[in-house]
C-alpha cells in the first residue's frame, strides 16, 4: 500500500547508516523512473558508486557494468518503490555483485518481490493506530499534538476518513493548517467521496491550493 510511510523509515535507515559506508547511493521513486527506461537508473547508481558518469547505453550493459565494477565495493543501497521482479534483478541481482558487508535496503508495495529475492529481514509497516494519527495530523494542522477543542469533530473526521495513512495525514493537515472551517468542511466532504483504497487521488485534492514545499 501507497502512503504508510515505507520511504520515509527506509531514509531514517539510510541515514544512520550513512557513516559507515564510503560507497552509497539512494535511488527514489524507481516504478515511475523504470518508465523512462533502465539505463538512467544504472547511470545514477554507477555514478552514484564510482563518480563516474554516462556509461551506460543499454539494459545488458548496465547489469554488466553493475555487476562486475562493484564486487570489491562494501555498498549501502537504497532502492526505493520497486514495483517488479526485474527492476531488482537490473539493479541488485545477485549478492555476489557487492562486497561482503553490503546492506541494500528495498521498499516495494509487493511483498513478493521479497519473497523471490531472499531477502535476510522483511518489516511490515501497517497504517498507525488512531490516537498516533491524531498527533501526526495535528502536528501538521495545528503545530500541537491535539487539536483545538472547536475543531476536534473535523479533525476526527479527517483522520477517519484518510484510513491513518501517514503521507495523507501529513499532506491533509499542511493544506487545512490555518484554513476556515468552511474549507475543513469541504475537504472533508471531497474525501468521502473517494474509494477508501485509492490513496493518490486522495492526495489530490485541491492540489491546486498548496504551497510548492506542500506539494
Amino acid at each position: 500500500m501507497g502512503g504508510i510511510g515505507k520511504t520515509t523509515i527506509a531514509k531514517t535507515i539510510y541515514n544512520q547508516l550513512l557513516n559507515q559506508f564510503e560507497y552509497r547511493s539512494f535511488i527514489a521513486d524507481i516504478r515511475e523512473k523504470y518508465k523512462n527506461g533502465v539505463e538512467r537508473l544504472h547511470d545514477q547508481l554507477i555514478h552514484d558508486i564510482l563518480k563516474e558518469e554516462n556509461l551506460v547505453r543499454n539494459r545488458d550493459e548496465g547489469i554488466k557494468l553493475v555487476s562486475s565494477r562493484f564486487k570489491d565495493k562494501k555498498v549501502l543501497i537504497l532502492l526505493d518503490d520497486v514495483d517488479a521482479d526485474s527492476h531488482l534483478e537490473d539493479l541488485a541481482g545477485k549478492r555476489d555483485w557487492f562486497s561482503s558487508g553490503s546492506v541494500i535496503i528495498i521498499t516495494t508495495r509487493d511483498e513478493s518481490i521479497l519473497d523471490k529475492a531472499r531477502v535476510d529481514y522483511k518489516h511490515d509497516h501497517q497504517v498507525l493506530d488512531e490516537d498516533s494519527s491524531l498527533i501526526l495530523f495535528s502536528r501538521h494542522a495545528f503545530r500541537n499534538d491535539a487539536s483545538p477543542s472547536e475543531f476536534q469533530k473535523l479533525t476526527d473526521e479527517v483522520v477517519s476518513t484518510t484510513g491513518r495513512l501517514p503521507l495523507s495525514l501529513k499532506v491533509l493537515g499542511s493544506f487545512l493548517c490555518d484554513k476556515p472551517r468552511g474549507v475543513w468542511e469541504d475537504t472533508i466532504k471531497q474525501l468521502r467521496n473517494v474509494p477508501d483504497k485509492e490513496v493518490q487521488k486522495r492526495l489530490k485534492i485541491d492540489s491546486d491550493a498548496l504551497e510548492e514545499g506542500q506539494k
